[in-house]
């Protein structure tokens, strides 16, 4: 494997909290300078001062930029002498030092969630959101999954108005590559753009590690994302969409495989 694959599949880590009952462990928010070497300067320092950064997020906005570390106590040191120190230095306006209840970080402190084109978000482990489909599937039997599928299809169509807004619906039509990948970035699991044509409009996606078919099952099971790809299609490219799903990785493929194509006999 390249070192450029490596990077490609680095996880994407989000820090809700931090339990090591054994270990002495600090939260450290920081509203820096937004200047070139601001955060360097801060976690050379706080290393050199004894802390073992174990977590870091950082981004920059208008003339500040804010760091959130979670660090371990290596050696016995003074935590409000360390912000303090922190204070001192040129790059950093603020610094809050919290630290660990028994071992415990939670951090609350990092509100509220937001994507970086300015949307507000929430985070839901994979498994609640998987059994909350199932949970509908299992309460209405067929009725489910086409409730679950409707619900798919206005995520989609609600979804790709967000992304014609931020990036235009002329780059979303000629990039459909692109546009699979927002999967990937949400953590839904990794879609591939098999094959597709505008003319007559057709796509066959591949789509591994979905989220919603983490179960056992004897048919296609991926009800929601059939249907967010349906309401992706209809509301970007302006037709009326039909989407299958030939392969299904809960009836025992290796990935499930989705054929998109305009239903000729309907219109929007």
């Amino acid at each position: 494997m390249t070192q450029s694959e490596e990077i490609e599949h680095i996880v994407k880590h989000v820090e809700v909290f931090r339990y090591m009952p054994d270990r002495k462990l600090v939260q450290i928010i920081l509203n820096l300078k937004n200047e070139p070497g601001a955060l360097a300067e801060a976690t050379v320092s706080i290393s050199s001062w004894g802390l073992n950064i174990l977590y870091c997020s950082a981004y920059a906005a208008n003339e500040h930029g804010f760091a959130d570390i979670i660090a371990e106590q290596r050696k016995d040191c003074d935590i409000i002498s360390v912000q303090q120190k922190l204070e001192s230095l040129h790059s950093v306006n603020k610094a809050n030092i919290k630290q660990a209840d028994q071992g415990l970080i939670v951090d609350s402190d990092s509100y509220p969630v937001m994507l970086s084109s300015g949307q507000s978000a929430v985070i839901l482990r994979k498994e609640l959101i998987a059994s909350m489909l199932k949970s509908t599937r299992d309460a209405f039997g067929s009725g489910g999954e086409v409730i679950v599928y409707q619900q798919g299809k206005a995520s989609g169509k609600n979804e790709a108005l967000w992304l014609i807004k931020v990036l235009g619906e002329e780059r979303l039509i000629n990039n459909v590559q692109y546009l699979l990948r927002i999967f990937g970035a949400f953590g839904w699991g990794k879609a591939e753009l098999v094959s597709f044509n505008m003319q007559p409009f057709k796509g066959i996606i591949r789509f591994y590690d979905s989220f919603e078919c983490s179960v056992q099952s004897d048919r296609p099971y991926s009800q929601f994302i059939r249907g967010f790809i349906s309401g992706l299609a209809e509301t970007i490219f302006g037709i009326k969409a039909k989407c299958s799903e030939n392969k299904c990785r809960a009836a025992g493929d290796s990935y499930c495989e989705f054929e998109i194509s305009a239903d000729v006999q309907c219109s929007l």
